[in-house]
């Protein structure tokens, strides 16, 4: 299955990460335990998962152009399977 479209926003409150904007929010995830007493962990986690979409756009990216440009393997070789592992996290394959 694919994942819920981006792109995905940290809620006013920083404990939720939503897709919508704030008038509408579907939650994505929620990482608050409290609400209103959110830890500078929880907000960065939170800033995290809401670039996921973006993120994985980018792995992607990385990886077609690589891909294009097969001239200098030292370096993206590197980059080719870091970016390779993060879409095999995120696809779960």
């Amino acid at each position: 299955p694919e994942h819920t479209p981006g792109p995905w926003e940290v809620s006013n409150s920083g404990g939720r990460v939503v897709r919508g904007g704030m008038v509408h929010p579907a939650t994505i995830a929620v990482l608050e335990t409290v609400p209103l007493k959110i830890s500078d962990e929880v907000a960065a986690n939170a800033r995290l998962i809401a670039a996921a979409p973006e993120l994985l756009d980018v792995c992607n990216a990385v990886v077609l152009a690589i891909l294009a440009r097969p001239g200098s393997r030292h370096i993206s070789k590197l980059l080719e399977d870091m970016a390779r592992a993060a879409l095999v996290k995120a696809y779960g394959r």
